[in-house]
């Protein structure tokens, strides 16, 4: 790790592995990794680490170092700095496939004053992916809130879902000494899509001024959960609140079904973190819950289409149909006249073509100072999926990117008029070109 990184005030965190079998933790300006029973345990390299996630693939530690996030390789204690500038990703988190981290951050390697808010970048070089929340003056719903800084990003196990914490507040609190106007604040739960400045959605509706308030969240491992630590204001003395104690708790993804799950021993233990065991069928010590199965015929019934009645998993967990007795005489035999079977010829479907993806719609660029920032929409793969997406610019250096990009920045560019267009490239060949899209940079 950098020497810049050695301090003696670091933080503590802790996260499991993907396969639940170690537990990765920095604590004393060093990181490790340990068995769930405490044995193996491994020093992974020296650090002033104040928090630490494991990547999907189970192979990098995403660490933060004075305010910046890292990549720390656990066989080989290898690092680098997710970006090259220094302003900082708070909190980061892996997306599912581990190709981008969601952040806490303020501004980009270009030093644009951009707030405070969730960001994402690519893991691969750094760049910026997007602000997915501006919370700076908290424009977004819901309304007459303080401006706030998240605390904390955590990244849905499956889906494109990132949790956060916001402080929230009033004015006018019933607490406050004689004569004097009070206030009160309190911590709530929301979720945030991975897109340019999306929503941010409240998870639940506990924002009083003498309810729960939520903090340290991560998923289960399912998404179907989150755990948290919660502490609330449970009465006023001399005009100043008393804070209960803080405990763990359990609620539904929608905020519903909230459940204590554990309460310390003594009002000096607080929380730092918290995080879910993962329970696969590589765990060694648990094992996954079975999924549920109303009729026991070994079909689950997500993928039954009896869930109570028992059939074979061959016949979708449905009863096979037993055809009738035909050995019995008929007791009243009538004549017939048979009818002639006539066997329909089949109907041959062919198979589709893949062609070159279609033309893509016009992009969208907006300019700051010297950048242009060309976005676009994803192209129909027709048949082969999409490769790369070209952008040609009138003036300059054309680029290729990688095809989940959506955004891409040409930096430093000469006062003129420039037109862009994108195209798109598969196995087969390249779309015809998008329109052209003029912009403007000005002196």
């Amino acid at each position: 790790m950098p020497e810049a990184a050695q301090r003696s005030l670091c933080g503590f965190d802790l996260d499991w592995s993907p396969d639940g079998n170690r537990i990765a933790w920095a604590s004393g300006g060093q990181v490790w990794t340990v068995r769930p029973d405490g044995t193996d345990r491994k020093n992974i390299a020296p650090g002033c680490v104040s928090h630490l996630e494991w990547s999907p693939d189970g192979t990098t530690l995403l660490v933060q170092i004075d305010g910046r996030a890292g990549l720390l390789t656990v066989a080989t204690g290898a690092f680098r700095w997710v970006r090259s500038c220094s302003y900082g990703e708070l909190s980061a988190t892996f997306s599912p496939d581990g190709s981008t981290i969601a952040a806490v951050a303020t501004a980009d390697c270009d030093e644009d004053p951009i707030g405070w808010g969730i960001y994402g970048f690519r893991v691969a070089d750094g760049a910026l992916d997007g602000r997915y929340a501006d919370t700076n003056l908290r424009s977004q719903p819901p309304d007459n809130r303080l401006a706030a800084i998240p605390q904390g990003a955590e990244w849905h196990p499956t889906q494109p879902t990132i949790l956060t914490t916001m402080a929230d507040g009033s004015d006018g609190g019933t607490c406050h000494p004689l004569g004097q106007t009070g206030s009160w604040s309190n911590a709530d739960l929301y979720t945030v899509q991975p897109s340019s400045d999306s929503p941010l959605v409240k998870v639940g509706s506990t924002s009083g001024e003498y309810e729960l308030s939520e903090q340290d969240a991560s998923w289960s491992p399912d998404g179907q959960r989150i755990l948290f630590s919660g502490d609330r204001n449970v009465s006023c003395e001399s005009g100043s609140y008393v804070r209960s104690r803080a405990e763990l708790y359990t609620m539904d993804a929608d905020g519903s079904s909230v459940a204590k799950v554990w309460t310390p021993w003594s009002t000096e233990l607080g929380f730092v973190g918290s995080s879910w065991q993962p329970c696969t069928a590589a765990t060694s010590t648990c094992e996954p819950v079975p999924p549920a199965d109303s009729d026991g015929d070994g079909v689950p019934d997500t993928i039954d289409e009896c869930p109570t009645t028992p059939g074979p998993a061959s016949n979708a967990g449905c009863p096979e149909d037993v055809p009738p007795p035909d050995d019995e005489p008929d007791p009243t035999p009538t004549t017939t006249t048979p009818v002639p079977i006539v066997t329909p010829s089949p109907i041959v479907t062919p198979l589709p073509v893949a062609t070159a993806p279609s033309r893509p719609e016009a992009p969208r660029v907006s300019v700051r100072g010297r950048k242009a920032i060309v976005r676009w929409s994803a192209a129909q793969p027709n048949g082969s999926e999409v490769r790369s997406y070209l952008i040609d610019i009138s003036r300059g250096k054309d680029k290729k990117v990688a095809p989940w990009q959506r955004r891409t920045v040409f930096k430093a560019l000469p006062p003129g008029r420039y037109r862009f267009r994108v195209a798109a490239t598969n196995d087969v060949g390249r779309s015809p070109y998008s329109a052209w899209v003029r912009a403007r940079v000005r002196p």
